[in-house]
């Protein structure tokens, strides 16, 4: 069994203003040096990051398969895409947000044993729904003859949901401007 991880940061942050990837995780970690490391622990097979061009040349992670698109304006559909074809090799697929920097080793393994069966299998905290989200091929292959502009959710309610209850909290985070960032920094 193959598994993937895509990670979205191709945004342009204006609601931060400063790039998501770069905010600091901890002390020693950005954002997205914390989330390429859970999933390296996790020992995926690839791992990919979607960047816009601005924001390319922002970390130097070697092991990281860099995708860039081109047209962020156009939605996170469309970075989808770029890394699911990137992934499209791979039996299950990862998409986490580079603003909920949140994905430990066993909501991870919970998600891959979650998803045997179904199409796609989501985190859930107090009966609402939280990332990562894992997806199994037929998806990221069925995404591929979608527009760029097609919304995830409405994409997604075409294929078996599986939940796994967690007791992380964390799940359900979306750090999206400077006050959600202080508040998380505080935690």
């Amino acid at each position: 069994m193959t598994v993937g991880a895509l990670i979205l940061s191709a945004g342009n942050s204006t609601r931060m203003g400063f790039p998501k990837a770069l905010l600091q995780f901890d002390e020693h970690f950005s954002f997205i040096e914390t989330i390429i490391q859970q999933y390296q622990n996790f020992d995926c097979t690839r791992i990919c990051t979607i960047l816009n061009p601005e924001n390319l040349t922002s970390f130097d992670e070697p092991a990281i398969v860099k995708l860039v698109n081109k047209n962020p304006e156009k939605g996170r559909f469309s970075s989808l895409k770029i890394g699911f074809k990137a992934l499209e090799d791979m039996d299950y697929i990862f998409v986490q947000n580079i603003d909920n920097p949140f994905a430990d080793r066993n909501l991870l393994k919970s998600l891959l044993k979650g998803i045997e069966g179904f199409g796609f299998c989501v985190p859930v905290f107090e009966n609402r729904g939280g990332h990562p989200i894992i997806v199994c091929n037929k998806i990221a292959k069925a995404a591929q003859n979608e527009p760029d502009d097609t919304n995830l959710k409405e994409f997604l309610s075409h294929y078996t949901r599986k939940n796994v209850e967690t007791n992380m909290a964390e799940i359900l985070l979306n750090i999206n401007n400077e006050e959600d960032y202080i508040k998380f920094r505080k935690r």
